[in-house]
């Protein structure tokens, strides 16, 4: 089974792209004290409640800076990914012009 260069490129990109998401997320949840946690449990809360009142705000603090830098650097290097394409693109229509020249230069070799 053959994968076009876009389709490999985009997923390789992707994958690449969650990891560092996944990283700046954990180090948010991380910056979350423990005494945070030991608080929300002190004053009853459940832990959905914990997690979406306590964690959550405070673990967006920290993430949301990196993630809009990665966000912005995914922006710039997808770009790099359609230049290379229409690179391609381009390449690749220059020499199919160049075989249909060199086809009809044949033809009226023949019929001169």
């Amino acid at each position: 089974m053959e994968i076009a260069e876009l389709a490999a490129i985009v997923t390789g990109y992707t994958l690449f792209s969650a990891a560092y998401l996944a990283e700046n997320v954990r180090g948010g949840l991380q910056s979350v004290m423990r005494g945070q946690y030991e608080a929300a449990d002190a004053i009853g809360l459940t832990t959905s409640q914990r997690t979406g009142f306590i964690v959550i705000p405070q673990a967006l603090r920290v993430s949301i800076p990196p993630l809009v830098g990665q966000a912005i650097g995914v922006f710039k290097e997808t770009s790099l990914v359609l230049s290379w394409e229409l690179l391609i693109s381009s390449v690749s229509l220059h020499t199919s012009f160049q075989h249909r020249q060199n086809f009809l230069e044949s033809k009226e070799k023949v019929y001169s």
